[in-house]
């Protein structure tokens, strides 16, 4: 069964936390109302159009719930917004946006990271203890926290019609002085597939006791409430290039990078594949060769 945050505990990342009110749930994996007149208009400025999946915030609802990533030593604690999402038709994915707000020193997250999953099948993903097979990353190093949105990008990478599970968070050092939240947002989604109920929070190391993951829970209204997001892309079918699309040496897709992968890219580039132009820069050069024996070296 899915775990509901219902009780006051530590505040083990509640540095600098003080500003905000707490409203009966743990630090880092809380439902808090924000120290901000959140009755202002909702963020979401300049989204680069047009929207793929979406549950945007209208600037009314008051809790809101971590979403962070912090240095590998401290990965018990991380944790992550996501929402169940379906799109009808394929995309090149640009941009990801999510309006939050922050305690202490928001401006310290040095990069935003989206990450989009296989659906999982009807059974409730909350009762597993792993995510199913991650399909691809955001941008690294490409995300930012502007005051107002959590924002990174796709680069292009092409999502096929489908269910799917997004994930995402600020990257923080664990020390910082700060955190930050996104905000909950009643009802369906307004673009692509999605319920008030699709909403939940990963800790994928439990460390604070609650399961694998829990459900998002307005605070005062008690109700399951979905976290704000825009997913933008350019409308297009998908080709056929989808090999390594995280850049992890995996080119045949098989969940592991091994000789197989090496000598499927080596053909491709030595058939001239328009596949192995890794760097989209219109030709298939030593660049390329390079670029995959990077990840190659050095997998996911």
């Amino acid at each position: 069964m899915k775990k509901q945050i219902a009780f006051v505990a530590g505040t083990a990342l509640c540095v600098g936390a003080a500003s905000a009110q707490m409203s009966g749930g743990m630090g880092a994996a809380a439902s808090i109302a924000p120290g901000m007149d959140a009755g202002q208009a909702g963020g979401h400025s300049n989204v680069r159009n047009p929207i793929v999946a979406s549950l945007t915030y209208d600037g009314v609802n008051t809790y809101g719930f971590a979403g962070q990533d912090f240095e590998s030593v401290f990965d018990l604690y991380d944790t992550f917004c996501a929402e169940r999402f379906s799109t009808g038709s394929d995309a090149n994915l640009t941009e990801f946006r999510s309006t939050g707000f922050g305690t202490g020193n928001p401006f310290g997250a040095t990069d935003m990271i989206a990450q989009i999953y296989a659906a999982a099948d009807e059974a409730d993903m909350c009762d597993d203890d792993t995510l199913p097979a991650m399909l691809m990353s955001s941008t690294p190093a490409a995300g930012f926290y502007d005051g107002v949105d959590g924002v990174t990008d796709f680069g292009g990478q092409c999502l096929p019609a489908g269910e799917y599970i997004l994930r995402w968070g600020a990257e923080l050092e664990f020390g910082s002085f700060g955190q930050i939240f996104f905000f909950g947002q009643f009802g369906d989604h307004d673009t692509g597939g999605g319920t008030a109920d699709d909403g939940f929070q990963s800790n994928p190391g439990n460390a604070f006791g609650l399961g694998f993951c829990f459900d998002t829970i307005d605070g005062a209204t008690g109700l399951p409430v979905g976290v704000n997001f825009i997913l933008c892309g350019d409308a297009g079918a998908c080709d056929d290039c989808n090999n390594d699309p995280n850049g992890c040496g995996d080119w045949n897709n098989s969940g592991q990078s091994d000789a197989d992968d090496f000598f499927d890219f080596l053909d491709d580039f030595a058939s001239g594949n328009p596949c192995a132009d890794i760097n989209n820069s219109g030709s298939i050069d030593g660049d390329d060769f390079f670029a995959f024996l990077d990840a190659f070296i050095n997998p996911c």
